[in-house]
């Protein structure tokens, strides 16, 4: 087993990219056209024998797969388009990498096989994606994986639109115990099933209805979530899924983040299995400080069969969150969640430590009387915040945090049980741009004259909780303005009975105070 005093990982450094898109659809050979499933678009590096191979064999039972050799352009996706598989090779196309582009920013999952970390840094910086793709491990600094795959999915709910950011690997299976017990078939069938979720939109958790869903950090920020199953020869499949949301307050100076993390174990088919063991260690890698584990959950139990893991926090005064693409502010929000989990008889054990944020636990799950675990599959959820000081953080650098993960179902017909074990870093962008807030100042306006009806758009900063907007005395009802990027820019509907003259002052109240009145546009 592997020891679970891990070393930090030396920190990742990574550089912003910013490329323009232009949509190209290919018309190429179909690849299993009977399958009347949505389509996956694969390049032609990604058809070749070997693991890449693999991987579109993996994905012909739940997808009709298109080649995408000569791409042509077209103006849009078709509704049932899911994603794109390639290779690094196939980035030196410039028409597949402008289809490869489009993809992603039509919200559509691209992924590489057999990548390692430079190879999806050009992946990442090719589809203009902030975070890091993060693929080291505890064995090396650059494994070559058979698959990443990363995707942004857009969602609507009570409070508006929000992101997420995915990222999902696919670790390379490993050849473990005797022959006898290996049921390659039965590995291919799950990761199967694993890469259908990944080429499909990321469905919501249920949530209890919280009393203010408004001011509900999960509600209303963007999140990133990354995922990665590993497998053995015998069948077993741990998959580990950490899905993290991020908010400052302004009042105490620190940053929260919260996390969800999902640990699923399908047991091989395979012997009598009385028993399951797993563990989950979690530690922060940068900023380089310990951060405080304000709530955590589930504690200890023993024999559980159902057993609830939540958080509840109120987080006091004003707080920042990146929503959409914007950055943007709330006052009074809460971070709520709670999940009830039906598992075997269980026990829970917490092991970590609050002060210097390691969040630690493990599971020992029994089989009923007179039953076995053979080819079953349970879930834990475990939850926790943690608070970082500002004053940790290296200019804008994410905040990086390790897990450490690992199965073992006990065989007792065999003398070895084979362990599968995940090593995953999670990246989060900082939940906020400024580490304090000031009152707004309006820069310019992007026409000096303007007429009932025109839409104008105000440049300038800090336009955070608007109270309202003034141009010549007059107020601006709140329906015809909103902050379009982050805090710099307000669009503005010029209201039908705005007075007419000229040289009228646009003023900005927002909770700080008023902007300057030395910016003014002339109404006709």
């Amino acid at each position: 087993m592997t020891n679970w005093n891990n070393n930090r990982p030396q920190r990742h450094n990574f550089a912003l990219g910013v490329i323009s898109l232009s949509l190209w659809l290919g018309s190429g050979t179909v690849l299993g056209a009977d399958n009347p499933r949505g389509v996956v678009y694969v390049a032609p590096g990604a058809q070749h024998f070997g693991y890449p191979g693999h991987a579109v064999k993996l994905l012909r039972g739940s997808f009709r797969l298109k080649d995408i050799h000569n791409p042509t352009p077209i103006t849009d996706f078709p509704s049932n388009a899911r994603g794109v598989v390639l290779t690094a090779e196939d980035l030196a196309n410039p028409a597949i990498a402008k289809f490869i582009q489009h993809a992603y920013a039509a919200g559509l999952t691209v992924a590489m096989v057999e990548a390692d970390d430079e190879k999806a840094e050009h992946l990442r910086v090719l589809v203009g994606r902030a975070l890091p793709i993060l693929l080291a491990d505890e064995t090396s600094n650059s494994p070559t994986v058979p698959l990443v795959a990363v995707r942004e999915d857009v969602a609507e709910n009570c409070c508006g639109t929000h992101r997420l950011h995915r990222t999902h690997i696919l670790g390379e299976r490993s050849f473990q115990g005797n022959f006898e017990m290996r049921n390659p078939i039965l590995a291919e069938r799950r990761e199967a099933q694993w890469l259908k979720a990944v080429f499909t939109k990321w469905p919501e958790a249920p949530r209890p209805n919280a009393e203010s869903p408004s001011n509900d950090l999960t509600e209303l920020a963007n999140s990133t979530l990354t995922d990665k199953v590993q497998s053995i020869s015998n069948g077993t499949v741990l998959q580990l899924v950490n899905h993290t949301w991020a908010a400052r307050s302004f009042l105490s100076g620190v940053d929260y983040y919260y996390v969800q993390q999902w640990l699923t174990l399908r047991n091989p088919n395979i012997s009598f299995i009385p028993f399951d063991h797993l563990k989950s260690n979690n530690i922060l890698l940068t900023p380089v400080v310990d951060p405080v584990t304000i709530q955590f959950g589930p504690g200890n139990t023993e024999r559980a069969t159902t057993y609830s893991s939540g958080v509840n926090y109120s987080i006091g005064g004003v707080a920042g969150y990146n929503k959409g693409a914007i950055a943007t502010v709330n006052t009074g929000m809460t971070i709520s969640n709670s999940t009830s989990t039906t598992v075997q008889r269980t026990n829970i054990t917490y092991e970590g430590n609050p002060q210097n944020g390691v969040t630690r636990w493990k599971y020992i799950t029994a089989a009923n009387d007179n039953d076995t675990l053979a080819n079953k599959t349970f879930a834990y959820t475990q939850n926790w915040i943690w608070a970082v000081p500002l004053q940790a953080y290296i200019s804008g650098e994410p905040l990086v945090y390790s897990t450490y993960a690992e199965g073992e179902p006990a065989l007792i017909f065999y003398r070895d049980s084979p362990t599968v074990s995940i090593t995953l870093s999670s990246s989060v962008p900082q939940p906020f741009n400024h580490t304090t807030l000031a009152p707004p100042t309006v820069a310019s306006v992007s026409k000096p004259t303007a007429k009932p009806g025109d839409v104008i758009t105000v440049f300038g900063t800090n336009f955070y909780l608007i109270s309202g907007v003034l141009i010549g005395g007059t107020q601006v009802p709140a329906a015809n303005y909103e902050v379009v990027e982050s805090n710099t820019k307000l669009k503005i509907v010029i209201p039908g009975n705005q007075p007419t003259g000229d040289n009228q002052s646009i003023v900005i109240n927002t909770q700080e105070g008023l902007s300057n009145a030395d910016v003014t546009i002339s109404i006709r």
